[in-house]
């Protein structure tokens, strides 16, 4: 039993040591110039850069990978990157690392930085004025080109700084009025600044100009309400006339007018027969006879007629229906 409790607590620092071996194999694949300074701890990684000689210093801790790298640069530099310590503290990839990073690929990207950016070297004016005249050609091509940043044209370097020494750039580092006043007084930001006050009195005209159709605006609203209130009233009173319709439809159907037609007649023949009756009593005249009795049997001939017209379309209808 003691011998597999034993087997079992060794069994993570053997899985953490073999992590710790394959990330230095690789580093040592990847960067022929390792150096081996003590065994599973400390290496160094040289490399060249403006024609200088610059050094990684490689600790890992006991815990490593499970916890980052310390990486310091020797000599002394100064760049964004590394601090007063001379500690690298502005690699992402370094600072994001975990037990599945890569350190060979952490170290090409530390020495791509210090490629594409120079560092400048600390205690030495003429080393730095060397590396700036090393770079001087190169400096000069780049001044001359630009890349695109939301339309505008931005040098990649600026030939402003150039002329300057490494205590000047120091302290205008330091100076953030001063920084700002330079930057006020480039080319390229003119321009923007130009474009930005053009841009804003645009914008301004555009605006003056909406403004001014207000009220025109305003009138075709209230000419729109109107003409809305207008249809609404036609809509109600379409829809009135339209059940008026419908109920007429329904009340005054062939086969309602025929049996009102019937009932009409039967109702002037009544009618002729009573002021006959009233003749024969003598109650009324025999002016007023003749003309009651006429209208009346008129308009019950009349009805009769227009039934039997009915009754031979309505016979029709059905015959054909």
């Amino acid at each position: 039993m003691n011998w597999l409790a034993k087997k079992l607590d060794s069994s993570p620092n053997t899985t953490l040591q073999q992590q710790r071996t394959k990330q230095i194999e690789s580093l040592r694949k990847l960067n022929p110039n390792v150096q081996e300074i003590q065994r599973d701890v400390k290496y160094l990684v040289s490399f060249y850069n403006a024609g200088h000689k610059l050094t990684l210093e490689i600790n890992l801790p006991s815990q490593f990978p499970r916890f980052k790298p310390d990486i310091k640069v020797s000599p002394a530099i100064h760049h964004q990157w590394v601090d007063s310590h001379q500690m690298i503290v502005g690699c992402s990839s370094l600072n994001q690392f975990t037990m599945h990073s890569n350190l060979s690929r952490i170290i090409e990207d530390i020495v791509e930085e210090f490629q594409s950016h120079p560092p400048i070297l600390i205690g030495s004016h003429d080393n730095s004025l060397q590396i700036k005249e090393n770079q001087f050609g190169k400096s000069q091509d780049m001044a001359n080109q630009q890349y695109q940043t939301s339309g505008y044209d931005i040098p990649v370097s600026f030939t402003e700084l150039q002329n300057l020494s490494l205590s000047e750039l120091q302290e205008l580092e330091n100076d953030e009025n001063g920084l700002l006043e330079m930057i006020g007084k480039l080319q390229c930001f003119e321009v923007i600044a130009n474009e930005r006050q053009k841009t804003g009195e645009e914008n301004e005209q555009l605006a003056r100009a909406n403004l001014s159709k207000k009220p025109e605006l305003e009138n075709s609203k209230l000419l729109l309400l109107s003409k809305m209130d207008k249809i609404n009233a036609l809509k109600q009173s379409f829809d009135e006339k339209s059940a008026k319709y419908s109920s007429m439809c329904s009340s005054n159907s062939m086969d309602t007018t025929q049996m009102n037609l019937k009932v009409a007649a039967v109702q002037a023949e009544e009618d002729s027969e009573n002021i006959a009756e009233q003749f024969l009593e003598g109650t009324v005249s025999i002016d007023i006879f003749k003309q009651k009795f006429l209208e009346s049997r008129s308009l019950a001939h009349m009805r009769r007629a227009k039934d039997e017209i009915f009754q031979q379309i309505f016979g029709q209808s059905v015959h054909q229906s």
